[in-house]
C-alpha cells in the first residue's frame, strides 16, 4: 500500500518501501514512526477507499487496486466509469464482456420507449457497467440494477413497478443470452 508521507521539515512524497530517508537526512522505519502519515495517498478521490478503487471493483465483482499512474489518467475524465477503470476492471476479471453493447444497452434502448432520460442520472455509467457484465453478471448483479432503477424513477418521479421491472430485466438478460453482443 502506499503512504503519503509528510515529514516534519514539511517534504511531502508517496512511500511505498520503508525504511525511508527525507531530504532534510530525517530517517523512518516504519509508517508508526512519521508524524503524519496519509494512508490513501489520493484524498481527493471519492471511489478510491483504503487503496482500492470502488468503481473498477463494482465493474469486476472483485476487489482492484489500481497504480498512482493510473488514478492520476482517470482523474482526467469526467465519468467514473471511463476507459481506465474498465481497463483496470478488465485486468482484475478477464472475463468481462465489451462495453459497447449488451444489456445496459438494450435495457436503456427499451426504457427510452416509455420515459425520457432523466439529466442527472448516471444511466450511461450503468448501462456500461452492465455491458461489461454481460448476461450472466447481470444476473449475479440482478438487486443492485433493480436498486438503480427504483432510486432513477424515484428521484425523477417516474411510475415504478418492481415487478414489471425485474420481469422486463430478466427477458432483456434472456434475450441477450441469445443474441451477438453486436446485434
Amino acid at each position: 500500500m502506499d503512504y503519503n508521507l509528510v515529514c516534519e521539515c514539511g517534504a511531502k512524497g508517496i512511500i511505498s518501501t520503508w525504511p525511508v530517508t527525507c531530504g532534510c537526512g530525517k530517517k523512518y522505519l516504519t509508517p508508526q514512526e512519521t508524524p503524519v502519515v496519509i494512508k490513501d495517498p489520493f484524498p481527493y478521490c471519492s471511489e478510491r477507499i483504503e487503496g482500492e478503487c470502488n468503481v473498477a471493483m463494482l465493474i469486476a465483482g472483485q476487489p482492484v487496486t489500481p497504480s498512482h499512474e493510473a488514478c492520476i489518467g482517470c482523474q482526467k475524465h469526467l465519468s467514473t466509469v471511463n476507459e481506465i477503470t474498465i481497463q483496470l476492471a478488465k485486468e482484475a476479471n478477464p472475463t468481462l464482456s465489451s462495453p459497447e453493447k449488451g444489456v445496459g444497452s438494450r435495457l436503456a434502448n427499451t426504457l427510452s420507449w416509455f420515459i425520457p432520460k432523466p439529466s442527472n442520472c448516471d444511466c450511461a455509467d450503468r448501462e456500461q457497467i452492465m455491458n461489461l457484465w454481460g448476461p450472466e453478471g447481470c444476473r449475479k448483479n440482478l438487486r443492485t440494477i433493480l436498486s438503480w432503477l427504483r432510486e432513477s424513477a424515484l428521484e425523477n418521479n417516474y411510475p415504478y413497478n418492481s415487478y414489471g421491472a425485474k420481469a422486463l430485466l430478466l427477458s432483456i438478460i434472456k434475450l441477450s443470452e441469445h443474441l451477438d453482443p453486436c446485434d
